[in-house]
């Protein structure tokens, strides 16, 4: 009878460590789950982040261009009214006037 009681005790014993093993490995599994998530989060975080400085990129690009073709035809128009001026032409001086407001 000693030696049910002592195996019985330690067949009980074992289930208990190997239900604390199991709590532990189902935290473990948690904290993994809870990990793979939270990188998850943080991808797609990088992802949107790296697209918004994609758009900002092109947004600057787009403005340069802008800034360029505007100086580009301002120095069109002041060497229009420089020509017209020379040249006697009020309607070609107007007309590059216009030119040099419209772009800037």
């Amino acid at each position: 009878m000693n030696r049910h009681h002592d195996l019985i005790r330690s067949l009980i014993a074992e289930i208990r460590r190997l239900r604390n093993e199991v709590d532990c490995l189902e935290g473990r599994v948690e904290n993994q789950e809870d990990y793979a998530s939270s990188l998850w989060r943080q991808e797609q975080a990088t992802a949107r982040a790296a697209q918004r400085a994609r758009d900002a990129a092109y947004e600057a690009e787009q403005a340069q261009r802008n800034a360029e073709y505007r100086q580009d035809e301002i120095t069109k128009g002041l060497r229009d009214l420089e020509r017209a001026e020379q040249w006697g032409n009020r309607y070609a001086a107007e007309h590059a006037r216009d030119r040099i407001r419209r772009y800037s």
